[in-house]
């Protein structure tokens, strides 16, 4: 038999031995500051190059490495944003010394500093601001190679009957690495970018610089020839699932969602909960909207190889300014969504203006369209009541968006479930042989249908 004994060793042994070995090292700690969105640089690694050591940056944009050998080294930052920027963010080598903790604050560069290296002096001369970003597979993250990236918008300019519209576009294709810069726009611009490949696109996205630089990564689902033989439709649809809730956190039933470009639409239960299935690939817009509440409009990157998670938050609707305050920023609302121009150009289409909406004070969405001869007010057995078109289908567009229903032609989908009346800005109604090409709509057996556009106060900025 073997015998073991067993010896006490003091504490303090341990305690020396420990503490020499952390004599040997050295100890890093700082934040990471993110200088574009403002805040601090969340999920961001921090390495210390050439050795195995690094850590990630938490909530508040800490780090600390730790048994860092002593002697020069160099940090580097790595983060999706230094990727879309296409920049790195090292410092220059430092000296550490065995035993102490040094405390560093790395910063990403500001927007003008970015713009000002990005962009030529001649691009800036003309606007002092860009859009920088990437645009990907919606499938792998891959470099999303033919694709381009474009931004249009109008400059309002005061006339002697009231505004002079002065058409704008800027456009860059994608560069094999799925970069694209846009330089020489205006610091104060404010519109949508699109990504397009073909004949796809993704849904727009608001751009904004914040103040010089404003930064966008696009998904695109994957072109004919990406796509792997024999893949199905259902492999390459993308699911979008959530949860919505009121502003004082309780889940909100009988609210809709619906995905930009899918004709797909989900109710959400008694729980809140939501699901979207068979939805296109790629960057989509999510509006959701509830009777009496603020719309809320989401942009998602779905995927077909994973699940997407939304949770969204609605509010009450905010009481809008009187009239007489916001009559210039009416105006201007309404000449960027086109209203203005095709009241001019389209003498057989019916308008109801912000004014005319007024006037007539409407209780619901219905008592404001039964005065149209296009249309035709109509009740469900239950006693609910609808608007038709006097021939055929009647289509709806809020914002410029495709109101789908959930089942075809269901009265119960129609936007008075979720729109209320205080919420309408302006509306525009087509007969079926004289709707604008960009909102035509057919039914089933491909017949046109009548279409009401309606913008809401939101959307028109009053």
């Amino acid at each position: 038999m073997c015998a073991v004994a067993l010896v006490a060793i003091p504490r303090s042994i341990f305690a020396q031995d420990a503490s020499n070995v952390a004599d040997k090292f050295a100890v890093i700690s700082g934040t990471v500051v993110d200088s574009i969105r403002g805040g601090y640089l969340v999920g961001a690694v921090v390495r210390v190059n050439g050795t195995s050591r690094a850590a990630m940056t938490d909530t508040l944009g800490r780090f600390r490495i730790d048994s860092v050998s002593a002697g020069s080294h160099q940090l580097e930052v790595i983060h999706p944003l230094l990727d879309t920027l296409g920049m790195t963010l090292k410092t220059p080598p430092m000296s550490f010394h065995a035993g102490a903790n040094t405390s560093i604050r790395l910063s990403i560069p500001a927007g003008l500093t970015v713009v000002t290296a990005k962009c030529s002096a001649a691009d800036r001369k003309v606007g002092e601001a860009a859009l920088i970003g990437m645009v990907l597979e919606a499938d792998g993250d891959a470099p999303a190679v033919g694709a381009n990236v474009s931004l249009e918008w109008v400059d309002l300019i005061p006339a002697d009957k009231g505004f002079r519209k002065v058409f704008q576009k800027r456009a860059a294709s994608v560069r094999s690495d799925g970069s694209f810069r846009i330089c020489g726009l205006p610091a104060d611009l404010s519109t949508n970018a699109i990504a397009t490949r073909g004949t796809d696109s993704t849904s727009i996205v608001g751009v904004r610089p914040s103040p010089f630089l404003a930064l966008v990564t696009f998904f695109l689902p994957a072109g004919a020839k990406t796509t792997a033989p024999g893949a199905s439709e259902a492999r390459r649809s993308g699911v979008l699932m959530g949860r919505i809730l009121g502003a004082d956190g309780v889940p909100m039933a009988h609210v809709r969602v619906a995905v930009d470009g899918d004709d797909t639409v989900a109710v959400s239960g008694n729980d809140g909960e939501f699901v979207l299935g068979r939805l296109r690939p790629g960057t989509r817009t999510v509006t959701v909207r509830a009777l009496g509440y603020q719309p809320v409009e989401r942009v998602v990157a779905i995927s077909s190889l994973e699940p997407r998670f939304l949770d969204v938050k609605l509010d009450k609707v905010v009481p809008v300014l009187k009239s007489v305050e916001v009559s210039a920023v009416r105006d201007i609302g309404l000449e960027r969504v086109g209203f203005t121009q095709r009241q001019r150009e389209q003498p057989t289409g019916r308008f109801f203006t912000p004014e005319y909406i007024e006037r007539r004070n409407p209780q619901n969405l219905v008592m404001l369209l039964e005065t149209a001869l296009e249309l035709r007010r109509r009740r469900t057995w239950d006693g609910k009541e609808y608007i038709r078109a006097s021939v055929g289908c009647l289509r709806y567009f809020i914002d410029g968006a495709r109101l789908a229903p959930a089942v075809e032609d269901d009265v119960l989908s129609a936007p008075d479930s979720y729109l209320n009346a205080a919420e309408i800005g302006a509306v525009e109604i087509y007969n079926r042989d004289n709707v604008p090409g960009e909102y035509a709509s057919s039914d089933r057996t491909a017949a046109p249908c009548t279409v009401v556009l309606i913008w809401t106060k939101f959307r028109l900025g009053i």
